[in-house]
């Protein structure tokens, strides 16, 4: 029986990202009684999103790649450990059986959480479960406890929920969200906004003046115009990592090019994830004005959404 359920959850893991969320997100609005042509609609339009971040992605790991290995044998520093990425993780992590059981606690923790009002964020990311099975299989590899392990899991889900509530008023912000937005994202990575935030507290006490200038892209693009936007920075970025790798002048140009349309892209398909969970957030508000006394409820999908900055991907 637990064989079949785990061959079950492997099938799904492995339809990929943006299948998962097509399906998720499609039966979710059913059970918010949405329609199936808008339900559908919505769900389509969520794996396409998905599918354009991930192609945008792909590009520029393919073309930095060969820049940023060159750089680094330039400098002479004898690293011997190499980054693949998260892929061969969540290869390792999906293999295991302690992922479905992992992704049990993270749904039963979530509902509990919500039925006790202690958050207001329903996660639908179970895409990226391997985040926190992986984090769990360390744990369990040192403590040897499965009792503890839980509880380690258990504590993870609990912050990336309370985390996701707390951030949505930023995420509102950043992406031009108006206040009936449900759209947010609760991935695990986002853990360290706490911390980000401690940091940029102590600074604005320490360096008050640093607080009056903005250096953000949007601040460029208004100031500058054309040589702020998008379009240049990729370029300059594209330069910068180009000549750090010392690649010849078709190299450079190639690179420049690539970060450009990208970095417009990324904006671009930033923008399709609002109206693929219109649909959902609609059958959501209505029910919770219905029967739960109008309360709001925040729907965390994947962190794609923060693409449309172009300081997420500049810092990356």
């Amino acid at each position: 029986m637990l064989e079949n359920i785990q061959f079950g959850f492997n099938f799904f893991i492995g339809l990929g990202g943006a299948a998962m969320m097509f399906i998720i997100i499609t039966l979710l609005s059913l059970c918010f009684r949405v329609s199936i042509s808008k339900a559908l609609e919505g769900g389509l339009r969520m794996a396409i999103a998905l599918t354009g971040m991930s192609a945008i992605i792909s590009l520029l790991t393919s073309t930095f790649g060969p820049a940023l290995d060159a750089f680094v044998k330039a400098t002479g520093v004898g690293l011997i450990i190499t980054d693949l990425g998260w892929a061969p993780l969540a290869v390792i992590t999906w293999g295991s059986i302690y992922t479905l059981y992992f992704a049990v606690l993270e749904i039963l923790t979530n509902l509990v959480m919500l039925g006790l009002k202690l958050t207001n964020t329903l996660n639908v990311d179970m895409f990226n479960v391997w985040n926190i099975s992986i984090l769990g299989l360390l744990v369990n590899y040192y403590a040897h406890n499965i009792f503890i392990t839980s509880l380690f899991v258990v504590g993870i889900v609990m912050l990336m929920l309370l985390n996701a509530d707390v951030i949505k008023p930023t995420v509102n912000q950043l992406l031009d969200y108006d206040a009936d937005n449900i759209t947010t994202t609760a991935h695990p990575s986002l853990l360290i906004m706490p911390l980000a935030l401690l940091i940029d507290t102590i600074i604005g006490k320490l360096f008050p003046a640093i607080d009056k200038y903005d250096f953000d892209a949007q601040t460029l693009n208004d100031r500058i115009g054309f040589w702020g936007s998008k379009f240049a920075i990729g370029a300059y970025l594209g330069l910068f990592v180009g000549i750090l790798g010392r690649q010849d002048v078709s190299k450079i140009l190639a690179l420049a090019f690539t970060a450009a349309v990208a970095l417009e892209l990324f904006a671009y398909i930033g923008g399709w994830f609002g109206p693929a969970i219109e649909p959902l957030s609609e059958g959501i508000k209505h029910i919770m004005t219905k029967r739960l006394h109008q309360r709001k409820l925040f729907v965390a999908i994947d962190w794609p959404i923060l693409g449309a900055r172009t300081s997420v991907i500049v810092g990356c």
